[in-house]
């Protein structure tokens, strides 16, 4: 494939070519796959006359045949007369999908690797079993089961699966997968090598340095850094899904009737639903786009809570509520979670959602649920509603103006309807409707 996708510069390219100047551009099949083309849009805005002839192979090009006019590769290009330069740094370590780790454990050693399938990636440039080799020494007495492949999409694409540990770029915390904490990583020097200095090969090479820029994308620094540490220092704009899929899923919790809070990776605040907003203002304080918690307990708690999702470690199989307390009245609860749909990237812009709960908001069944689920007729849906509110039978007529006899009568009916004997039945079968979407025909 790498041949064929080298040797394809005929006569219908060389057309091309005459009109539009091209740069060809051979770099890793990881690196080019899944970071260069992410960003290469980028430059075709700021360059739109210019093109691109984006090559992703798993052996290197050689300048000397003309194979490219640029390449960038893991080791020290030796083109003679050719310009080279350092971008950066690749750092190499353990990952695993979520569910390969609760079938199978997480390893919290580099010998605890011994006792799980291990996916490498022999290729020219990642030397994986000499690396393997270096970092378990003891591999020849204790084999270890392997799936091997020479290619980063089936290695990412079998770790996302649950097939085995892979080793991949720290730069993959951007995608659902788990970094291991274990004191295991590689480095590989990132080079890039050119022979054309034309304008638009300049334009190219000074876009590859951006595409690798320390400051803005900190994985490739020299210093290796723990993906919780990457998050930290990110500064720059969401790589994962973006504000398009922010606004339904406000929506859906306003339908529902939750206040919630969408928070990105470094806990501020990015959106709110109007049942949030109201509460923000009146029952908790933010403070330059945070949540501030001024009891101290509750801050250590809300703090642990949303450092736990933050660092990935976070499944919301049980989300502790937190209470918060205030002035005169109950507590709020707050559930810190992980939106997955939202949150498949580290880089995505919603990291965390924090659901407020209101224990003195008293929230009602709608009419038109009742008479759905249970065929109540609308006085009966009143009565229901009142009673599911804590009003006694004698409250409820005298606030509806209706005859005692005449509310024993609707009451009998209601708890035939729905299999119920007793009020605290009744609240309690209600109260399941209580969060259904309310009609604007209920009174």
């Amino acid at each position: 494939m790498d041949a064929i996708a080298v040797g394809l510069r005929g006569s219908d390219q060389a057309r091309v070519r005459q009109a539009t100047p091209t740069v060809s551009v051979v770099a890793p099949e990881g690196l080019g796959e899944f970071w260069l083309t992410r960003l290469l849009p980028d430059f075709h805005k700021s360059n739109p006359s210019v093109a691109i002839d984006l090559r992703c192979v798993t052996h290197p090009a050689d300048l000397n045949k003309q194979e490219a006019d640029v390449i960038i590769q893991l080791f020290k290009p030796s083109n003679e007369g050719s310009l080279l330069k350092r971008l950066g740094s690749l750092h190499v370590m353990p990952f695993a999908s979520r569910d390969y780790l609760e079938k199978h454990g997480i390893p919290s050693c580099v010998d605890d690797l011994m006792k799980h399938r291990l996916i490498l990636q022999p290729a020219p440039q990642t030397g994986a079993d000499e690396m393997l080799g270096a970092w378990l020494p003891r591999l020849a007495k204790h084999p270890i089961p392997f799936v091997r492949t020479n290619t980063s999409a089936s290695n990412y694409s079998m770790t996302a699966k649950g097939v085995g540990i892979g080793f991949l770029p720290t730069y993959a915390f951007a995608v659902d997968l788990v970094p291991l904490n274990i004191d295991l990583h590689h480095r590989f020097d990132i080079w890039l090598a050119c022979t054309s200095n034309s304008p638009h090969t300049q334009l190219a090479v000074d876009w590859l340095s951006d595409c690798f820029d320390t400051e803005r994308y900190p994985w490739f620094a020299d210093q290796f850094l723990k993906p919780n540490e990457l998050m930290k220092r990110y500064r720059g704009k969401p790589l994962g899904i973006m504000r398009e899929g922010l606004e339904p899923t406000i929506e859906a919790f306003e339908v529902s009737g939750e206040a919630v809070v969408l928070l990105d990776h470094n806990g501020r605040i990015i959106r709110r639903n109007a049942l949030a907003a109201q509460m923000l203002s009146r029952d908790i304080d933010v403070n330059g786009a945070k949540i501030v918690i001024r009891d101290p307990r509750a801050k250590r708690s809300f703090e642990a809570a949303l450092e736990n999702v933050l660092s990935l470690q976070s499944t919301n199989a049980f989300v502790r509520p937190i209470a918060l307390p205030r002035a005169g009245q109950r507590p709020i609860f707050a559930y810190v979670i992980k939106l997955p749909s939202l949150s498949r990237s580290r880089l995505a812009e919603c990291q965390a959602a924090v659901i407020f709960v209101d224990p003195d908001v008293q929230s009602e069944p709608s009419m038109a649920a009742l008479e759905a689920a249970f065929g109540l007729t609308p006085a009966e849906s009143r009565i229901a509603i009142k009673l599911a509110g804590g009003l006694t039978l004698d409250a409820v007529c005298r606030q509806l103006k209706i005859q005692r006899e005449t509310g024993r009568v609707h009451l009998k009916r209601i708890f035939a309807k729905l299999s119920v004997s007793r009020q605290h039945q009744l609240v309690a079968v209600l109260s399941k409707l209580s969060r259904f979407p309310r009609l604007d025909r209920d009174s």
